[in-house]
């Protein structure tokens, strides 16, 4: 028995944040019955990036069934309805105003099933002057918070990047929601309305420099000129950057003997680390130089040699060969007919596993006609529906 069970999702999301908590709900157990347009979730076909395959599509939304309807249509939604009877979990991140008009409202669906727990995604939630504006993780998550432009030198301009980081982030904290919904209704039998938005997820990730900011301390900026040498990126001799981290006073001991410095160690301005954060301007013209001394490759175990936090600062093509994500299985290859590509696998593992991994999604409309007819949906109305381009069946 997987965790979800026996539990039933009907999903009508697009795009990646509201997808990729179905796939954890799937990925779980779950049936997770997935409602898409005519056309389909638009990142069936948005594959430029890809190599022409719709990799992404496939790793967001494996393991769900595809029903692909009209659900404008009368006729279609009086089916589509009959299935919230049954159904203990709603995901979905069409704005609010649509879906009313889809009799898909919170209060409607609650009266039909008080047992439903309806989980709603969206940019800048349900209330203020931004709510009914659509949200996508480039600007409610990243361009609202800040993280565009103080996180990158003055003279700069924000960099365009591949978006999706806020998304990903957001699928985990609605579907940490969910399951703690299902786990209350155990104890009081109803279901409950939940709500996610990409910008309050943003907000919630930058609590460090939120709070600090506040105070006017300014932790980006410029590379080179840390508020906290403690904890900075340096330059190192062959070019290469390394990250590092003291967190604890044990580990600034050991940063300053990997360094060489055992003299900070007896130097008021660095005896503990509030020391080290108020004295950085002046420390750091003596703690460049000892960088160039080594490549970024040779700092690292000098510095894990002496337990200190760190990473060469990697670039993102090394990922798919990361012999420490591999052999912990957090990624793993999804073939395709004449490739094979790595994938991140849902950041779920449970000791008894049998959870689902190199999977791919189901053709649009793959499961129109099963779905349909187990809740109500006659031959003859099929038939009719299908005559009428309402619904597709593959």
């Amino acid at each position: 028995m997987k965790p979800l069970e026996g539990i039933r999702v009907v999903e009508m999301t697009t795009m990646i944040a509201a997808p990729s908590c179905g796939r954890q709900l799937a990925h779980l157990g779950a049936e997770v019955i997935k409602i898409e347009s005519l056309t389909g979730d638009p990142y069936r076909s948005i594959t430029t990036l890809s190599g022409g395959i719709p990799v992404i599509f496939d790793v967001l939304n494996a393991g769900k069934k595809s029903v692909a309807v009209n659900a404008k249509s009368e006729a279609v939604n009086e089916v589509l309805l009959n299935i919230f009877d049954d159904t203990d979990i709603f995901l979905s991140n069409i704005r609010t105003e649509s879906l009313g008009r889809l009799g898909l409202s919170w209060q409607s669906l609650h009266m039909r099933n008080p047992r439903l727990i309806y989980a709603h995604f969206s940019g800048y939630g349900e209330e203020g002057p931004l709510s009914k504006l659509p949200g996508y993780d480039a600007t409610a998550f990243f361009a609202r918070s800040g993280l565009y432009r103080d996180f990158t030198a003055p003279e700069n301009e924000p960099v365009n990047h591949v978006y999706g980081f806020g998304d990903m982030v957001c699928g985990l904290a609605l579907s940490t929601n969910i399951l703690a919904a299902l786990f209350n209704r155990r104890q009081t039998g109803m279901g409950e309305k939940i709500e996610c938005a990409l910008n309050q997820l943003s907000a919630w990730t930058m609590l460090m420099p939120m709070v600090y900011e506040q105070f006017g301390s300014v932790l980006q900026r410029e590379r080179g000129k840390p508020v906290d040498v403690a904890n900075a990126t340096m330059l190192c001799k062959d070019g290469e950057y390394i990250c590092y981290n003291c967190g604890t006073e044990k580990q600034w001991k050991g940063y300053c003997h990997a360094l060489g410095l055992d003299a900070l160690l007896e130097d008021p301005r660095a005896r503990t680390l509030s020391d080290v954060i108020k004295h950085t301007p002046e420390l750091l013209p003596e703690i460049l130089p000892v960088f160039l001394k080594h490549s970024a490759e040779e700092w690292v175990e000098i510095f894990r040699t002496h337990d200190v936090p760190c990473e060469r600062h990697r670039h993102v093509a090394e990922m798919a060969s990361d012999e420490q994500l591999l052999t912990n299985g957090y990624i793993h290859p999804l073939a395709y007919s004449d490739t094979s590509v790595m994938v991140p696998a849902p950041p779920i593992r449970f000791s008894s596993d049998g959870l689902s991994r190199g999977m791919k999604a189901e053709p649009l409309g793959a499961h129109t006609e099963a779905v349909l007819k187990a809740f109500g949906c006659t031959q003859a109305c099929f038939e009719r529906l299908k005559k009428t381009g309402d619904i597709l069946v593959t």
